[in-house]
């Protein structure tokens, strides 16, 4: 074989190697892309199958039949499942929501995280806190529920009406934040709630309500039981008027033990001479004289204050009326002293330098002040598109009772008809023996305007409701008196439910209940 022979055929050797090798690269290429391509294959049906998993667990408790089938709170007659301990359990969440948040620093609680992360002591979460808030609830409810079916209490048209009215202000809350009300009940109350739980849970509340109400209101207490609650709770009921007024050990941070010492001998000195006072004019007096020089120093720093006013509206302030007796207090204990009289003074020291002068101004007393009866009926603005609207609503409904007949018991049936207020609806809108400050300030001021007279009519509007039909009946007991009934009232009453509670047994089962939606997830 010649040399350029042999020269051409390595050289065709070696294409014909390097062609197998490109051969086998592209055969392994092709192996390697069907081998991803199998494994994306798998991937994606995997994740397709994790996915549809997903949607069908979703699906199945968004249609709520893994709540609805479990009963974790149940009497003879009547059952909670958990669709229903979960609007329970929500709406417990939700009352209670301000306050928690008010006071976060002091509870740890973050209501805008799950409960079930966050602790409530070493035993359980706040989850757990909840939901036995909401089992008890649900508990007291089912009480209440059996002791109606007992008694032949049922819910009327006008207890529909007022869970048509409930329902319709969450329908209401789902329109203002543009969700579909399916959605805003799961968002809020629980993947799975329907509007039918929340119907069927307001059934037993109202009807528990209702119950409460005609046995509470059926409750007789006589004069000669109140004046017995009186004599064996007197210290409860006596109370005295008294000034007062402390004078503060002022230095500045940096101040020495010495000017401390000196400071609080100026405020020692001030509160003796303070005391010298043997009427209430000359402790006001007195007082006077020291503010007015206090206030003369400030305002020469500080030219806009007005010294004439500042220092009435301490003098003012300086009297405190209608003190009751507290435990464990230097001064109460010495205002209710039976060696105390009418303007006896006393100072009193705080051990940091302040002392405080006290003068009795009235002797032990029980409240003889009176107090009102009236019937309203209530017109939430919060129900309605606008304040005007509500207040054309009350006009409309007042309208309707001057109509018909001015009675009172025509404005009982009118409260029936519309109130908003479910504390009063089951005795027609009547507040009986109401105190001086016990209501909002314009119900309040309506109520006890000295010119009121019986069967006076008119529409009051106050910030925190909205519009009242207010009905007066004319002055109730002595509020001595009235505070006594309530507490024989609730007494009463308390002996009442203790009794239902022991005949009918209420089962509880936690267990069941741990599938109740958390919140906040």
């Amino acid at each position: 074989m010649g040399k350029a022979k042999r020269a051409k055929e390595k050289k065709l050797l070696e294409e014909q190697r390097k062609l197998a090798a490109e051969a086998k690269k592209r055969e392994e290429k092709k192996e390697n892309i069907k081998i991803v391509t199998i494994v994306v294959s798998i991937l994606l049906v995997v994740a397709i199958l994790v996915t549809s998993v997903c949607l069908v667990i979703a699906g199945i408790k968004g249609k709520g039949n893994y709540l609805r089938d479990k009963v974790s709170v149940s009497s003879d007659n009547y059952e909670v499942n958990n669709a229903m301990l979960s609007y329970l359990f929500a709406d417990g969440f939700y009352m209670q929501k301000s306050y928690f948040d008010y006071y976060a620093s002091y509870f740890g609680l973050d209501t805008s995280a799950p409960l079930k992360n966050q602790s409530y002591d070493e035993t359980m979460t706040w989850y757990d806190y909840f939901l036995q808030a909401a089992a008890n609830n649900a508990a007291s409810i089912l009480v209440n529920a059996e002791a109606a079916k007992a008694a032949g209490i049922t819910l009327d048209d006008t207890d529909k009406a007022l869970i048509e009215k409930e329902v319709d202000s969450l329908k209401s809350d789902a329109e203002t934040l543009e969700l579909d009300f399916d959605k805003y009940l799961s968002e809020y109350y629980g993947l799975g709630v329907k509007e039918d739980d929340v119907r069927d849970t307001l059934e037993l509340y109202y009807l528990s309500l209702k119950y409460y109400y005609k046995t509470i209101l059926g409750i007789e207490i006589s004069a000669e039981a109140i004046n017995e609650y009186y004599e064996e709770h007197e210290e409860d009921f006596v109370q005295v008027d008294y000034k007062t007024y402390t004078f503060m050990a002022n230095y500045d941070k940096n101040a020495t033990e010495a000017e401390k010492e000196a400071a609080a001998k100026e405020a020692q000195t001030h509160a003796d001479e303070l005391a010298k006072a043997t009427t209430e004019k000359e402790f006001d007096i007195s007082l006077r004289v020291y503010l007015e020089a206090l206030y003369e120093e400030n305002v020469k720093k500080d030219p806009t204050l007005k010294k004439a006013e500042e220092v009435d509206a301490v003098i003012e302030d300086s009297l405190v009326e209608g003190e009751v007796a507290k435990e464990k207090s230097e001064y109460s204990e010495w205002l209710f002293n039976d060696d105390t009289k009418v303007n006896d003074t006393k100072v009193i020291s705080d051990g940091k330098g302040n002392y405080s002068v006290y003068m009795l101004v009235s002797a032990k007393s029980r409240d003889e002040s009176k107090t009102q009866n009236v019937r309203h009926v209530l017109f939430l603005e919060s129900e309605y598109e606008s304040k005007e609207a509500c207040r054309a609503a009350a006009e409309a409904a007042l309208a309707e009772f001057n109509k018909t007949g001015k009675s009172e018991s025509d404005f009982a049936d009118l409260a029936v008809k519309y109130t908003g207020d479910t504390g009063s609806i089951y005795n027609g809108g009547l507040y009986e023996n109401i105190t001086e400050g016990q209501m909002v300030e314009e119900f309040n001021d309506w109520c006890f305007d000295e010119k009121r007279e019986a069967g006076d009519v008119e529409i009051v509007y106050s910030a925190s409701y909205g519009y009242h039909i207010m009905y007066y009946c004319g002055e109730g007991e002595a509020a001595w008196s009235a505070v006594a009934r309530d507490a024989l009232t609730e007494e009463k009453y308390g002996e009442i439910s203790d009794e239902l509670v022991e005949k009918y047994k209420i089962n509880i089962d936690l267990k069941k209940a741990s599938n109740v939606p958390d919140l906040n997830k």
